[in-house]
């Protein structure tokens, strides 16, 4: 096909098993069970079905010459081992899967473990949505934050949509996009669209579309995809049956183009018509569900030496600015691929390999393995939990059915540790969150707890 594809039959063949197993599964577990959309499968989906298995012919054509220059042709190099190790992981998730289905009802040790993080965790994210004064105050504080913060930037870089790339290369400013543009503005902004799914105030639907607005204008795909993505999937979750698939394709279709059209503004093209023109190239071999590729390019300029948790330890330790750590300097995710890759990590945000890259890099395919299997376990258990409150029809659903969803928003920081710096955001909103609700209570003088 002129280049447009390249791929080995055998892993093609790969690719058709993992489909009709993903489709089998979604069959049984989903639709058999009443849910045209679950968390297990849409999960699965966005991270791996769509970036490895669909793409995987598409990972090493010539055409992705546009994303990588010459560096495709040595990444064509290294696909198969990459798509190998994405299979072993997608294999390891759903060896997770099973485990759980065989052990929920025993009182393993990882289990307890799961059960209280989640627990306490979903007390505070759902307290937080149901109290609506809180979502007052950080609304206005964000709103607060925005008004100084933007300005300043503009000031400083034009009005555009490229702030997160001109920021790169000045930590202060970096620091304070990461806050609140790559992390305060997404939380807010999804736990606004879990309210109004909830309880349709305006009010509240006035609040998610202004923060999606500070998002999309801050030129940070991944801070308007997220949030959109997230409240998507749990809308049609709470739908059940009643869902439409055919609508819920088009409002996807929808947010991919919102997503590839602020691509385009980045690059200072603000033709919509040239978007849809050219959706197909930027989805096939654009950098917005490049996993595989962008896993091979790693795997090209590595030189097989194992990183031994020292990117895990970097995440772990993503609170303490870069500037002021040496090792998260050298050892963050991203600095490392671009470092690796002959970019600037000034200049690059980094390279992003995929669900399982940076286990892989860190101890091979038994860290690919354990990573798998633990985020198989935990995510069936989410999966599981919000099942019971849809088809129990526990009310607030929606409210209950993300709470439930902590845990596995912990876990699923392992796959890509550069995400724990929004985590550690999400604890702080939760817990100041937490002395906000109080201190309201307090001041209407209602009872605590």
């Amino acid at each position: 096909m002129g280049g447009a594809i390249i791929y080995t039959p055998l892993f093609l063949l790969l690719c058709i098993v993992s489909m009709f197993h993903f489709g089998w599964s979604y069959y049984r577990y989903a639709y058999r069970r009443g849910f045209k959309i679950d968390f297990w499968h849409a999960t699965i989906f966005q991270t791996f079905i769509l970036p490895v298995i669909v793409l995987y012919p598409f990972a090493g054509s010539v055409l992705n010459f546009q994303s990588t220059g010459d560096s495709i042709f040595q990444i064509q190099q290294y696909i198969a081992g990459a798509f190998m190790i994405s299979i072993s992981g997608y294999a390891s998730l759903y060896a997770g899967f099973y485990l759980y289905n065989l052990t929920s009802r025993t009182s393993a040790p990882f289990s307890q473990i799961i059960q209280l993080i989640n627990k306490n965790g979903e007390i505070l994210v759902y307290n937080f949505i149901l109290n609506k004064s809180a979502l007052n105050f950080y609304f206005y504080s964000g709103c607060l934050l925005a008004g100084t913060i933007f300005p300043f930037f503009w000031m400083k870089y034009g009005i555009n949509f490229s702030l997160r790339d001109l920021t790169l290369g000045d930590p202060a400013s970096k620091a304070i996009f990461n806050f609140l543009i790559t992390s305060y503005f997404p939380i807010l902004t999804t736990f606004f669209g879990i309210r109004y799914l909830q309880y349709k105030e305006r009010i509240v639907l006035a609040y998610l579309v202004i923060f999606l607005f500070f998002s999309f204008f801050s030129g940070s795909r991944a801070s308007f995809l997220s949030p959109a993505t997230t409240l998507l999937t749990f809308y049609f979750i709470g739908q059940q049956s009643r869902l439409k698939l055919g609508k819920a394709l088009l409002l996807l279709v929808i947010i991919l183009a919102a997503m590839f059209f602020l691509g385009d503004l980045r690059s200072g093209s603000f033709s919509i018509s040239g978007t849809l023109l050219n959706l197909g190239s930027t989805f096939f071999y654009g950098n917005t569900f490049s996993d595989l590729r962008d896993f091979a390019w790693v795997l090209s300029e590595w030189n097989g030496t194992f990183l031994l948790g020292k990117t895990y330890l970097a995440g772990l330790i993503s609170f303490l600015p870069r500037a002021i750590t040496s090792f998260r300097e050298t050892w963050a995710i991203g600095v490392y691929t671009a470092g690796i890759a002959g970019f600037s990590p000034e200049m690059h945000p980094g390279l992003r390999p995929g669900p399982f890259g940076e286990a892989y890099l860190n101890f091979g395919l038994t860290g690919v393995c354990l990573l798998g299997i633990s985020a198989g376990y935990v995510l069936r258990f989410v999966d599981l939990k919000i099942k019971t409150i849809v088809s129990q029809k526990i009310q607030p659903i929606y409210i209950r059915a993300y709470s439930c969803t902590f845990v596995y928003l912990l876990i699923s920081n392992f796959f890509n540790t550069s995400g724990f710096w929004r985590f550690y955001v999400l604890i702080f909103i939760l817990f100041t969150g937490a002395f906000v609700i109080l201190f309201i209570q307090r001041l209407q003088g209602k009872p605590q707890g």
